[in-house]
């Protein structure tokens, strides 16, 4: 038992819970060459059959003169089935049905959020299509909006299809083959299982609910189960005394919670003084993207003077995805591995809710945010946290965590200038760091903020009706 449960169970903090989590496993398969074409019919009639539904919506759209707005929900009811189109394609029979059908749920879920989440920012148009406007005068329709289904290309699009555990046609078998005992992923309609790579046990008792297949470049192939299984640990209590009394240990044990403060250079600045921590934090955020650049330039300095589809073309792009993706598994190892710490230690860590789509679109600062992955870190930490029963905290983005200062609370709005690094407060004179200060704010905003919301489970509560219903009382408010 490490100090941290050892000081909440003093306090009577922790109790005993029985819960059911939903994980993802990805695993490396290693498919023969029967199976790669079956992989590879999968995700080309995956594709077929969006794209078929895409042009049904945009003829759709066409026929009732469409602007902006939402899709009407007449249109996902009578949008045609993947057996109706199986009709028209044999080919398609050849695949798995419940691929086909995953790829309309796919679709259907894709129209919903564009209704549910860019409907409501006002229907924007794509910047490609803006800067179209002004150079070529080119005239702005449905297809431009941010949000809206797009056609799948053939070489540029993810390739992946996803198929349902039914009765145990998705499961994991022990085969062995000259004295040597493997893995291997059965799915529907191969006769012969996968051979993959299982270096990590999924818990006993866990039901493989779906698996996605990836098809990585040229010869590279991943499997990600998703398990669904009831877990026996210890978390922290949720009733109103319990919190008031948690809020009372964090105040006066500062040790025991974290506040993260996002740095563009250091990756995020933490509230606590622990050497080893903040070595493990500059060791993650390590610039992985910009250590291989010049590599990557020229890369893709050769492959512009092949000829394209080529073999030699197709060669150079998969080395250029081989090393995109040694970046990117590099990065979410280490995130991984420091999420995983920080879970360990700390029984809250707040975070602030910075914009990070907003600051990716700014030339100035993109390539190194996009490259610490700190959206990805908070998302890690979120789940890690709620595994271990304890809490993760995002604070308000208009919280003055920044121009505060932490001892006397003194705003000084002249640190809104990010090249201020350091500064003497005008109120108690302190010398302070700008990010170290922003960590502490946001580690106390965070204790404030405790409350048993943040133990439930999220779930979409946004509704067509619901958004109607604004829409309608913004109207009323106008006139």
């Amino acid at each position: 038992m490490s100090h941290l449960q050892q000081a909440l169970l003093e306090e009577n903090l922790l109790e005993t819970i029985k819960e059911e989590f939903q994980h993802g496993y990805v695993y490396e398969i290693y498919p023969d060459e029967e199976q790669r074409q079956y992989i590879h019919r999968n995700c080309g009639c995956k594709r077929k059959l969006h794209n078929l539904f895409v042009d049904e919506l945009y003829q759709y759209l066409e026929s009732i003169n469409f602007e902006k707005g939402i899709i009407p929900n007449e249109f996902i009811k009578n949008l045609s089935s993947a057996k109706s189109y199986k009709e028209k394609f044999p080919y398609m029979k050849e695949v798995d049905s419940l691929a086909l059908s995953a790829a309309r749920m796919d679709f259907v879920a894709s129209i919903r959020k564009y209704n549910l989440e860019y409907v409501p920012k006002g229907n924007l148009y794509k910047k490609k299509a803006l800067r179209q406007v002004e150079t070529i005068g080119k005239e702005l329709t449905f297809r431009d909006l941010k949000g809206m289904p797009k056609f799948s290309a053939k070489y540029f699009s993810e390739q992946s299809f996803t198929t349902n555990n039914q009765n145990g046609t998705v499961r994991l078998e022990e085969h062995s083959s000259r004295n040597k005992r493997f893995m291997a992923l059965a799915i529907p309609k191969l006769k012969n299982p996968i051979k993959l790579r299982y270096h990590r046990e999924i818990p006993d008792g866990a039901k493989i609910t779906r698996v996605v297949i990836h098809r990585i470049g040229q010869d590279r192939y991943t499997a990600s189960l998703t398990v669904v299984f009831n877990k026996e640990h210890i978390a922290l209590k949720h009733d109103p005394e319990s919190l008031d009394r948690l809020k009372e240990f964090l105040h006066a044990h500062p040790e025991y919670c974290l506040g993260l403060d996002y740095a563009q250079q250091e990756g995020c600045v933490p509230s606590s003084k622990d050497k080893s921590l903040l070595d493990d934090i500059l060791d993650t955020f390590q610039k992985t993207y910009r250590k291989n650049e010049q590599k990557l330039k020229a890369l893709q300095k050769q492959l512009s003077r092949k000829i394209k589809q080529s073999s030699a073309y197709l060669k150079l792009r998969s080395k250029i995805k081989k090393l995109h993706t040694k970046i990117a598994n590099i990065r979410k190892n280490a995130l991984n591995i420091l999420s995983y710490r920080i879970a360990k230690q700390f029984a809250m860590v707040a975070v602030e809710d910075i914009d990070l789509r907003g600051m990716s679109q700014s030339l100035r600062l993109a390539k190194n945010l996009l490259d610490n992955g700190f959206g990805m870190f908070r998302e890690m930490l979120a789940y890690k946290l709620r595994a271990n029963g304890y809490l993760f905290v995002k604070i308000g983005r208009f919280e003055k965590s920044t121009q505060t200062c932490h001892e006397c609370g003194h705003i000084n709005t002249l640190t809104k200038d990010t090249k201020i690094k350091e500064y003497d407060c005008g109120g108690c004179g302190r010398h302070l760091h700008r990010d170290y200060n922003a960590a502490l704010n946001i580690r106390d905003i965070g204790i404030r903020d405790i409350s048993a919301d943040l133990f439930e489970k999220k779930t979409a509560s946004f509704s067509l009706a619901k958004l109607r219903a604004r829409k309608n009382s913004r109207a009323g408010n106008l006139s």
